[in-house]
């Protein structure tokens, strides 16, 4: 490749990347403004009883073990303690 056409595609990858950029800046004030538009229009209850759904969809998906695991993460400490 020759260094002409180097530098035009290094310009014009520069031109991309400055104009994405602008994009970004330009884009994220306008989703920044949108999010705290929502959180302040959100009702929290509403949103703690679908989380509270969530939650309970979860654990009967996947129900919690009768047992902590302290014995088993004791047991490997002390394999670690004896290495």
């Amino acid at each position: 490749m020759n260094v002409l056409k180097y530098t035009a595609v290094a310009k014009n990858q520069r031109k991309a990347i400055k104009s994405w950029i602008t994009r970004w800046e330009e884009n994220g004030t306008i989703l920044e403004r949108i999010r705290i538009e929502e959180h302040h229009s959100s009702n929290l209850s509403e949103t703690l009883l679908s989380l509270s759904d969530v939650n309970d969809a979860a654990l009967l998906a996947h129900p919690p073990k009768p047992y902590s695991g302290i014995i088993e993460m004791q047991r490997i400490f002390a394999k670690l303690r004896n290495k």
